[in-house]
């Protein structure tokens, strides 16, 4: 009888608890959500106390740390998650998925002249990159333990449709993304190996790549980690050394040329400045391994930026006044530079580096996209198995999806995969602006460990030029991009019939 009435002040804890915390949020959940989460959280509560209890059956429950205290893990196939990423590491993992390195970012010359690239690089990661940031860092500090990232906060500001469609707006721009490494990557490994691999082996090698780091991905975030690690000090180093011996060329005159190349394509310069600094906002979706969200994250975001800014501009200014063919320069012309300034060894350098860059990005990329689409699956938006997940918590269902779409968009050259991805990720940017301004004036006590400083006002300032860029993208790139976005709005179409089908499905069983 004790027993039985420790379970009921258990369950009635719970509810008033959860109905607490509803308020504070101001969110509305449906009954059968909010019942599944209290079965969960009663389920966890009843095992402590069985645990705890002489007359249980006797079978011993794992004891896991979480976020500093220590919880329970029910003899159902739970999940461990650990809060193990501090500064050091989401700061490696974000300049993982935003840059990198310079690399992939020489066409940008053969688009503009040299003076608005090198200005484009310079001054984006202040004005577009820091406050997406921001932003990132103050939903991600509210919603701390979901793991839907931009999805999450969307549907929190503006209910699950508007969610629905921000979550495959987002994977679209991820999964592009994804595919713009893989297309790179063989060409970077032709420079190294000086051959002509041909469309078939310029696939194999992309497949392989792909293969790869699906699975580093499956065996979990703590081996992307220590890749990422690895992996950055190769980016960095051999674009380092190309500055280093592109020194003696020094001359800013040569920048401010404004006549070459003939052709100004601002569609593609836009596209390949917002690509080289796109990705802060990705991390969201880790938020439920990251420790202390209020502070690790502005301040990786901060680290990221400034370093992001220094290692695409420096080695880009300094190469082009090292070689003004500004019309030659395409996908990994650095390698071109590297060999008539240094010689083979430097080539070769460049190469390894390149190559690392590709694969350092892909790695982190596929959990993040692998990660949102886990999120929709839970939700019901998506098939329940892309829901899947290993002891661990790595969601391997859906990093096999992902391996396998991208696959499929290796058909897709690098321009088009390109403009592509940035108007898909503008599309996403707009969601994340209008739903941080939206929880600010609607939400006002939404509980915010981290807040942007300046109140509203500031936060309103900060968002324009971004806001301004999303719409300028999606723009210029429309003319080039509208068959892939009707066939997106298709697959938009058929995703709310399946949930149709799926909630009727539910009441017909019911």
């Amino acid at each position: 009888k004790m027993f039985q009435r420790r379970v009921y002040g258990i369950v009635f804890n719970r509810i008033i608890e959860g109905e607490k915390t509803l308020r504070a949020r101001n969110r509305e959940v449906s009954l059968e959500k909010f019942l599944i989460a209290m079965y969960q959280a009663v389920e966890c509560d009843v095992d402590a106390l069985e645990k705890q209890n002489s007359s249980c059956n006797g079978v011993p429950n794992e004891q896991t740390p979480l976020n500093g205290r220590m919880r329970l893990r029910s003899r159902s196939n739970s999940v461990h998650i650990k809060r193990d990423v501090g500064v050091l590491k989401l700061a490696l993992l974000i300049f993982s998925i935003v840059s990198g390195g310079p690399y992939g970012c020489e066409q940008a010359f053969s688009a503009a002249p040299p003076i608005y690239v090198v200005l484009c690089f310079l001054f984006l990661p202040w004005l577009w990159s820091l406050p997406i940031g921001l932003i990132t860092s103050e939903l991600s500090a509210a919603f701390p333990d979901e793991g839907g990232g931009m999805v999450e906060w969307v549907g929190a500001a503006f209910g699950q449709a508007a969610s629905r469609i921000a979550g495959l707006l987002y994977w679209a721009s991820c999964v592009t993304d994804n595919c713009l490494y893989a297309i790179l990557f063989p060409y970077y490994m032709e420079n190294l190996l000086l051959v002509d691999l041909g469309p078939w082996g310029r696939f194999l090698v992309a497949l392989s790549m792909i293969l790869v780091i699906g699975s580093i991905n499956i065996i979990g975030i703590d081996m992307v980690g220590h890749a990422s690690l690895f992996l950055c000090v190769l980016c960095v180093v051999p674009v380092l050394i190309l500055s280093i011996w592109c020194i003696p060329y020094f001359d800013l005159s040569l920048l401010s040329q404004t006549d070459r190349p003939a052709n100004l394509q601002w569609s593609l310069l836009l596209s390949i400045c917002i690509w080289g600094n796109s990705g802060f906002d990705d991390v969201g979706s880790l938020v439920e391994h990251v420790h202390n969200p209020k502070f690790t994250f502005p301040m990786a975001q901060l680290v990221t930026v400034l370093f992001v800014t220094f290692v695409n501009t420096a080695p880009m200014a300094l190469a082009a006044m090292a070689n003004t063919n500004y019309e030659q320069w395409q996908e990994g012309y650095f390698e071109v530079i590297a060999n008539q300034i240094g010689g083979p060894w430097l080539r070769i350098a460049l190469a390894i580096g390149s190559s690392a860059c590709l694969v350092t990005e892909l790695n982190v990329l596929t959990l993040v996209t692998a990660k949102s689409v886990n999120y929709m699956a839970k939700q019901s938006w998506l098939p329940k198995f892309l829901a899947w997940q290993r002891p661990n918590g790595s969601p391997y269902t859906a990093i096999l999806f992902t391996m396998c779409i991208t696959t499929i968009l290796l058909q897709f050259n690098f321009e088009l995969a390109t403009q592509l991805h940035t108007t898909f990720y503008a599309m996403v940017i707009l969601c994340e602006l209008c739903a941080v301004i939206y929880l600010r004036c609607y939400q006002p006590n939404l509980s915010r460990p981290y807040q942007i400083p300046g109140g509203l006002g500031l936060m309103l300032i900060i968002c324009i030029i971004p806001l301004v860029l999303c719409f300028l993208l999606v723009f210029l790139a429309f003319e080039i991009v509208q068959t892939y976005l009707l066939l997106f709005a298709f697959a938009c179409i058929f995703l709310f019939i399946y949930n149709s089908w799926q909630a009727r499905r539910k009441l017909v069983l019911q």
